[in-house]
């Protein structure tokens, strides 16, 4: 799921030469799949109803369409788009019983400023190897790398979103 582009990082970044390019297109994947699994980001949920009228949601985000191929009020409904669904947290409430696959597809945080900002800077602590500090001992400096830590600011903003 993409959360920035290449685009989006280049312009946090002050970049216009396309000659970076190659090096940060793998980078900004890496960081979108990576914040996505981190928070708990989905497109879409498959579920099977079985007259439900209430249901919990693995995630809270919010619910933008319900299509499926449904039985509700004892009338099946091929392709039919549920509209009539109240979402509450993890809670999603129906007016009616519904039976039947359904394919819910869910916000994808794309616009939330805070997570953008995470997922830019994710990308220039590895742009930039900032993981890699240098230590001095004595004469020499050793440089060492850590690349599985995630920075402290980083993971406070993203923790704020995690679903889990």
């Amino acid at each position: 799921m993409d959360i920035i582009t290449l685009a989006d990082y280049k312009t946090f970044a002050n970049i216009t030469s396309p000659n970076q390019d190659s090096q940060l297109t793998p980078l900004v994947a890496f960081v979108n799949q990576f914040v996505s699994d981190y928070i708990g980001i989905a497109n879409s949920l498959n579920l099977y109803l079985e007259g439900e009228t209430t249901i919990i949601l693995p995630t809270s985000q919010s619910v933008l369409s319900i299509v499926g191929d449904v039985t509700i009020d004892n009338e099946y409904l091929e392709n039919y788009s549920i509209t009539d669904f109240i979402q509450v947290n993890y809670k999603l409430l129906f007016k009616k019983p519904v039976i039947g696959k359904v394919l819910i597809t869910l916000d994808n945080y794309s616009s939330n400023t805070a997570i953008k900002e995470a997922c830019n800077l994710l990308v220039k602590h590895y742009s930039k190897e900032e993981y890699k500090p240098n230590i001095q001992s004595g004469q020499e400096q050793v440089q060492y790398s850590e690349p599985k830590s995630l920075p402290i600011y980083i993971k406070n903003i993203l923790d704020l979103y995690r679903e889990s």
